[in-house]
């Protein structure tokens, strides 16, 4: 497959890509952002329709100076260097991905408009987008016990049926990517530094491999990291997801903390704080601010005091978690299987859910889905 294979996706890779640079700098972000009302709003409506044009022709067209109209130009002359980049990228199984193309993340478009990323490049599988995505992120330097917390959340993550998306760094990232992979689920990572090093660590490859893992970065494929490449990365692993978890945070300072902040204000996801007697400072005041407290990845007590094993968020009275799981409609055994439970408790359990009007059972195999309209992780509120 061709790493680009639409005009308009031709033309983006073009004027955006932050690769085979030569005299003439690709636009930046905004530059792309303005550039793209500016196509819109003219009678060219796509960017594959400036291929060709002369730099006055640009100008005149899209409403532009006669320096920005000559940029355009000498950019989208730069086609044989670029094919030849993109090709030696490809044969490392780097693939690039515009905005205009049907595999680009729709969440992103939706949430940040004309704001999000021209291009992304990317390995693993090409249609990385989650149904269903819940943002786990934290600290590098974290405890242990910050570290367990976001492996058995990333597992719980799956075991509803959704992805984790994070940030691919050591500590709670790689911890949440690798709960989700070891259970037998995907995680999507948003780096913001050297994509091709990073592919080449064991423990990323091994993923990559099984198609459990697909790595995504709006940035060159060998770029350094700088920390205006960390906080671009950090709205987009909050515009991929559903809802978002921070399982460690500095107080008032770090890249998790800016995240964090940026997306209260922006509210692109609902936003959960793992609350227990030894989280980080940061986490009590990022509750302060409005996050909402999750105190653990695994049910404490689902049925006559027995431990249980999935429901993310923990509500209070008997029996939310399953609740909670059952935000997608499941079967009885996919219920025994997540909970622990045997057979006759798994039924006895969905059966009074059914009688009091917390469940509704539907379809053949029957399925059981929660009918509460209370306070989920997926809630956009």
């Amino acid at each position: 497959m061709s790493p680009v294979t639409t005009h308009d996706s031709q033309a983006i890779a073009l004027l955006c890509a932050p690769i085979a640079v030569g005299d003439t700098k690709p636009l930046t972000p905004s530059e792309w952002a303005k550039l793209g009302a500016a196509i819109h709003g003219s009678e060219l409506g796509r960017p594959g329709a400036l291929v060709g044009l002369s730099a006055t022709e640009l100008a005149d067209r899209l409403g532009v100076a006669i320096d920005l109209g000559e940029r355009i130009a000498a950019l989208l002359d730069r086609g044989g260097t670029l094919a030849f980049e993109l090709e030696r990228l490809e044969s490392r199984g780097i693939w690039l991905v515009a905005r205009s193309d049907d595999e680009y993340p729709e969440p992103l478009k939706r949430r940040l408009g004309l704001r999000a990323p021209a291009l992304l490049f990317g390995v693993g599988r090409r249609e990385a987008v989650p149904e269903h995505g819940v943002a786990i992120v934290g600290s590098r330097d974290a405890s242990e016990e910050a570290l367990a917390f976001a492996s058995e959340l990333g597992s719980s993550v799956v075991a509803m049926g959704a992805t984790v998306v994070s940030g691919a760094a050591r500590g709670i990232d790689r911890s949440a990517m690798g709960g989700a992979v070891d259970y037998g689920g995907t995680a999507v990572g948003i780096v913001a530094d050297s994509l091709l090093r990073l592919t080449q660590q064991p423990d990323m490859r091994v993923a990559l491999m099984d198609e459990r893992l697909t790595i995504l970065t709006p940035y060159a494929p060998d770029a350094r990291f700088s920390v205006g490449n960390a906080m671009g990365r950090n709205k987009l692993i909050y515009c991929l997801a559903d809802a978002a978890v921070v399982v460690a945070s500095a107080p008032g300072s770090g890249g998790t903390w800016a995240g964090a902040v940026e997306n209260l204000r922006a509210s692109w996801a609902p936003l959960w704080i793992w609350d227990a007697p030894n989280a980080p400072g940061g986490n009590r005041e990022l509750l302060a601010q409005g996050g909402r407290p999750l105190v653990a990845p695994l049910a404490a007590t689902i049925l006559d005091g027995e431990p249980g094993a999935v429901g993310v968020v923990e509500l209070a009275d008997d029996g939310a978690d399953l609740e909670q799981y059952l935000v997608l409609p499941r079967t009885e055994t996919e219920v025994r299987h997540a909970f622990g439970l045997s057979q006759g408790q798994a039924r006895k359990l969905l059966r009074a859910g059914v009688a009091s009007g917390r469940f509704a059972r539907e379809g053949k195999p029957f399925r059981y889905v929660a009918t509460s309209t209370r306070a989920t992780l997926f809630d956009a509120a």
